[in-house]
């Protein structure tokens, strides 16, 4: 009889054996895969962790992992791993990726308007239709509701990619890609800014004659996108209706 013991523990042993490659099986494939952090976020938005579409969540600080989607739903600061930083406005939207051969930030942007800080060449932020390559630059970049994509260089140079062309953007000017369409630098316009309003005169005293004030110079202002009247009244202390008159500008809302 104690062969036979011996017989049936060993074939029971042998039974059991794809049943634990099997439970290791399962266990492997709930337990989701570590994601690199990519950076860290402050300011209210929803965080959509990669193949997650279930999962938003909404914080105003949280480390953010390779393929993680951010949404804004105030002004944000995106922070990443190589120092880059990103100021999102209200309604933007990126997703946060890895470049596959070196781990540099690839950032796509989908919607909204972005603030971009970098000083890594590696750096890349692509929409749809066009990729943003930067040399230590300042950018803002914009998604229209219409998938056009709008980029203001502030400061370093910025090279857009779209349909096989790269087109340079310097300091002060803009491109804009259209659906299909390739990257061409925008034509700068300039918008007449009234002067000030001059200071009312001093009250004359029997010893001393007022001067009249000196006319301040009328400004020339380069329009760039996102510009709008109201913060060239602000920025330069004159009325919206000022600007308007100096320009023949019927709609105040441009």
């Amino acid at each position: 009889m104690k062969p036979f013991v011996l017989r049936s523990v060993v074939v029971a042993a042998l039974l059991l054996v794809p049943f634990l490659a099997l439970f290791r099986w399962q266990v492997a494939m709930s337990t989701p895969p570590t994601r690199a952090a990519v950076g860290t976020l402050s300011g209210m938005a929803q965080v959509l962790p990669a193949g997650a579409e279930n999962s938003k969540r909404t914080t105003t600080q949280a480390t953010i992992e390779a393929g993680d989607t951010v949404r804004a739903l105030a002004a944000v600061r995106l922070t990443l791993a190589d120092g880059s930083i990103i100021m999102m406005e209200p309604g933007a939207v990126v997703t946060v990726r890895t470049a596959k051969d070196d781990g540099s930030p690839v950032v796509f942007h989908e919607a909204g308007r972005l603030s971009v800080e970098t000083n890594n060449p590696a750096f890349r932020l692509q929409s749809s239709n066009l990729t943003l390559a930067v040399d230590k630059a300042q950018f803002r970049a914009e998604i229209s509701p219409t998938g056009d994509a709008y980029v203001v260089a502030e400061h370093g140079l910025v090279y857009g990619t779209s349909e096989g062309e790269t087109v340079t953007v310097a300091e002060g000017e803009s491109m804009h890609v259209g659906a299909g369409q390739r990257a061409r630098l925008l034509q700068s316009t300039p918008v007449v800014v009234p002067p000030p309003p001059p200071a009312p005169p001093r009250t004359p005293t029997p010893t001393v004659t007022p001067v009249p004030p000196t006319q301040p110079p009328t400004l020339i202002h380069v329009i760039e996108q996102g510009d709008t009247l109201t913060y060239l009244a602000q920025k330069y202390n004159v009325t919206v209706d000022a600007i308007m008159k100096a320009n023949n500008i019927q709609d105040p809302n441009l």
